[in-house]
């Protein structure tokens, strides 16, 4: 399962910080992690975009690594993740598989239900239903 880290580069003083925190923390669960923040300092914008949103409908969930409301990066980011059913995971996300709640904190319990993930492709549906849906 790869994760997409996404969250404000250029409002973000310590955005290296931010992303490196969370790249440690996904992958120390054993999850496959792209990380914008560690492509060339040195390249515009546009080409940051580019790149991301070519490896983002690649990727299975996104992550949102800190206050994104002033990216304009993240925006775009969080559109197309939605518009490809990528699975959204914020601190204050639930997962709920089969009826249980499983906090997206304890990330190591996820690797037991990413068979789940696909129930969180069916956007706008509950999840009993798409459960239920599936066993029919």
């Amino acid at each position: 399962m790869t994760i997409f880290l996404s969250g404000s580069i250029t409002a973000d003083p310590e955005y290296k910080e931010h992303f490196k925190k969370a790249n440690e923390h996904f992958t120390s669960k054993n999850f496959s992690v792209f990380d914008p923040s560690r492509l060339p300092p040195d390249w515009p914008y546009e080409k940051y975009i580019r790149v991301c949103l070519k490896e983002l409908p690649t990727c299975d969930a996104i992550y949102y690594v800190n206050d994104v409301t002033t990216s304009k990066g993240s925006f775009i980011e969080r559109i197309v993740a939605q518009a490809c059913g990528i699975v959204e995971i914020t601190d204050q996300t639930l997962l709920v598989a089969c009826g249980k709640d499983i906090p997206v904190k304890v990330l190591a319990d996820v690797n037991q239900h990413v068979h789940y993930m696909k129930y969180f492709r069916n956007w706008g549906k509950p999840m009993k239903e798409a459960i239920e849906k599936e066993k029919s």
